[in-house]
């Protein structure tokens, strides 16, 4: 399950506003306090593009916020686990 990392991030941004506003807010102000070379220190490479290629080559993730899957036998991160 190879998905575009943009498409993701978008959708993990849309549900986040959607069900905890505040922590979206929150979170949009930490990123904006940045230094500019976060991406080097934080994700070892000097473009932050760069780790859009790193992170699709890797295991998938999935962030548990809701709605979550109730159902245990469809839910990603209960598989993964």
């Amino acid at each position: 399950m190879n998905q575009n990392p943009l498409q993701i991030a978008d959708d993990l941004r849309r549900r986040l506003v959607e069900h905890q506003p505040a922590v979206a807010a929150a979170l949009t102000l930490q990123l904006r306090a940045l230094p500019e070379d976060w991406s080097a220190r934080e994700l070892g490479v000097t473009r932050p593009e760069a780790a859009l290629i790193i992170a699709s080559s890797g295991p998938e993730h999935r962030v548990e916020i809701l709605p979550y899957e109730t159902d245990v036998e469809s839910c990603g991160a209960c598989c993964e686990a």
